[in-house]
């Protein structure tokens, strides 16, 4: 097929000649090809080669921006195309011109995308991209994301720390394993914390005498277990917005 602006020459020369029927001189009307240099002034002796209707110009496709509301530490699929549109009826692509500053953009393979929010983060996020039909793209347009907190139930203020504590035979201690979680991010530092519950799960020789009123665990040591045995327990302590977590201690018996 012929370049488009010969084409393009072409139709206008057709409509040339229909505005100027009849045959023309050296002085008469002439006609200027602008895709290639052809100064036309004899038209009945001229052909024209006709190889069908001229190329469409592409249409560049129009994109719009999006917004979304996802909830802390949970993904979200984002169909950010589906707003988008192409006049010429073309399939569209995503072109991610800026990442996101708090989280992080995966590809599926359906051509949508999934943010997932960086862990424990909350507050506002965006991107922004492009929609591309392969020949041209859009205009740059933005994402805007919202990222609501969740509350997150306590943790151990060190992830390495294996709750151990040491008793002698026979010896009462308070274990206070509260002291060794936080509620929560920075966010939730003003929330309390309470021990629910506390079970003796593993090789059990001593007295489990359960929760005082200052939230630590009653203990006494067997007398009988051998210096080197160890009890386990179990335990819950919940938030005060109600998230729980469930852990065990261990204590070694030293003498």
């Amino acid at each position: 097929m012929a370049d488009a602006a010969v084409q393009a020459d072409i139709a206008a020369f057709r409509a040339f000649l229909a505005d100027n029927p009849g045959g023309c001189g050296r002085n008469g009307e002439i006609f200027k090809f602008t895709s290639f240099d052809l100064t036309v002034r004899n038209f009945e002796e001229l052909e024209i080669p006709d190889s069908g209707t001229p190329p469409q110009a592409n249409t560049r496709p129009e994109a719009v921006a999006d917004e979304f509301t996802l909830t802390e530490d949970t993904p979200l699929n984002l169909d950010i195309l589906a707003n988008d549109s192409d006049a010429d009826g073309d399939s569209l692509s995503t072109v991610i011109v800026t990442d996101p500053a708090h989280g992080r953009l995966d590809v599926n393979s359906d051509g949508s995308l999934t943010y997932t929010p960086d862990d424990d983060y909350f507050g506002p996020d965006s991107f922004s991209y492009q929609a591309s039909d392969g020949i041209d793209a859009s205009e740059t347009v933005d994402v805007t994301l919202d990222v609501l907190p969740e509350n997150d139930a306590p943790r151990l203020k060190d992830p390495d720390d294996l709750l151990v504590w040491q008793a002698n035979k026979g010896q009462l201690i308070l274990i206070d394993v509260l002291g060794h979680f936080d509620p929560g991010p920075a966010n939730e530092a003003d929330q309390t914390v309470t021990l629910n519950s506390a079970d003796p799960v593993g090789l059990f020789f001593g007295s489990l005498y359960g929760i005082n009123a200052d939230n630590k665990i009653v203990y006494m040591a067997p007398n009988g277990i051998p210096p080197g045995g160890h009890e386990t327990i179990a335990f819950e302590i919940e938030d005060n917005f109600g998230a729980v977590t469930i852990a065990e201690l261990q204590i070694d018996i030293v003498i």
